[in-house]
């Protein structure tokens, strides 16, 4: 009894859902029916066995909505994500459905087609569903920045970081703007140009320069290899335009670096609430490179590390709260190259999509290195720093 109710259930969802079928007689509509019977059994004590029996049933109707989802599922669950998006999409021209939607949305992601997804997505996150919507925004959010920084051929970056130093009472200006194109589609070796921008407001040059940071234009042509994700090394050269007066330096001057870095994170979940909520959701993240520069013919690494948690959030904006330390270090032993730093930062997210935070941090800092000559500041300070952060791939 248990078997034929399955299978007349079966038999009017597969007459129910689906358009004019391809099987003109009776016989192949029976022959459906013990296929579908069969299959539903076979999901539920060996799902692979059951793949089979429903690719039976779409080759004999191919217009069955039922048998297009379900193989869909069973691909999904079955590690083949290309072959359950075809079953996906084509169960959507059969009858368009936000589900299935968002079925082909997670698809594509979980392929890296980025771009396909945040499409389907930011669909989705305007769906009269209030369940589709909650899950489709978040993703949106994610996926707009990763679409821009997976496009091919060409990539385009904007990075600028303007903070201001309360130890110098100093606003201190970087940024750099990208133009780079890919070699091949496996977006691991690319060429690029780069224009980017360093100074601050107290620096002064002439006969005696006191300088606080570094005040230069420089344009240059580089080649970048990520051999995995998180690593970046990067050979560049170019021309650099000192904007501070110095008589120990020429005003225009070849610049090379080579330089290697890895970045890996724990990141925050993204909510997305119509009012602001408290969603702790913990983060950490690790970045370190080191390089050599001909501009100060020195070697150069760094290392930053946060850990935090993210606080508040509302719609597309977050608070984070964090503890952060970073090390510098270089080759030739100088002081201000040398440096220990930690404290805690707060950070606000306007808006995800951005690329941009705010962020306040009080530190504690030393200069670590044994060799203390020409030192006036003492060996130990606090700084507080206030950072206007962008960092975002540009979609063309």
């Amino acid at each position: 009894m248990a078997r034929r109710g399955i299978a007349i259930a079966c038999l009017l969802v597969a007459c129910t859902v689906h358009g004019k079928s391809q099987v003109p007689d009776s016989a192949a509509h029976v022959r459906i029916i013990e296929l579908f019977t069969r299959g539903y059994t076979l999901i539920a004590t060996s799902p692979s066995d059951a793949i089979p029996v429903f690719e039976e049933i779409l080759r004999l109707d191919s217009t069955n909505l039922t048998a297009q989802r379900q193989l869909g599922s069973l691909y999904a669950n079955a590690g083949r994500p290309g072959d359950a998006l075809d079953r996906f999409i084509a169960a959507y021209r059969l009858m368009p459905s936000d589900t299935t939607r968002l079925q082909i949305a997670y698809l594509l992601a979980l392929m890296g087609e980025n771009r396909r997804a945040y499409r389907q997505f930011r669909i989705l996150s305007e769906s009269a569903d209030s369940s589709l919507r909650a899950a489709a925004e978040p993703a949106s959010v994610v996926l707009s920045t990763m679409a821009c920084a997976q496009q091919f051929p060409w990539w385009f970056r904007a990075q600028a970081s303007p903070y201001f130093d309360t130890r110098f009472n100093d606003l201190i200006f970087l940024g750099a703007l990208y133009a780079g194109r890919y070699i091949d589609s496996s977006r691991v070796v690319s060429g690029y140009a780069v224009l980017s921008l360093s100074a601050d407001t107290r620096s002064t040059g002439g006969a005696f320069p006191v300088i606080f940071s570094d005040n230069y234009i420089l344009a240059g042509l580089g080649l970048r290899i990520i051999p995995f994700r998180g690593f970046t090394t990067e050979v560049q050269g170019g021309l650099a335009v000192n904007l501070v007066d110095r008589p120990d330096q020429k005003t225009v001057r070849g610049d090379f670096r080579a330089v290697a870095s890895y970045g890996i994170g724990l990141f925050p979940r993204i909510f997305t609430p119509d009012l602001v909520a408290f969603t702790p959701s913990p983060f950490a993240d690790v970045y370190a490179s080191f390089g050599y520069y001909s501009r100060y013919e020195n070697g150069l690494g760094y290392m930053q590390a946060r850990a935090g948690c993210r606080l508040l959030t509302y719609r597309h904006s977050a608070l984070d709260l964090y503890a952060r330390v970073n090390i510098a270090a270089d080759t030739e032993g100088d002081f201000y190259n040398n440096v220990l730093e930690a404290g805690p930062g707060l950070s606000v997210v306007p808006e995800y999509t951005w690329g941009m935070s705010l962020t306040v941090e009080y530190l504690r800092g030393t200069y670590w290195s044994a060799n203390q000559q020409g030192n006036p500041y003492g060996k130990t300070y606090t700084s507080v720093r206030i950072f206007l952060l962008f960092d975002r791939f540009l979609c063309n």
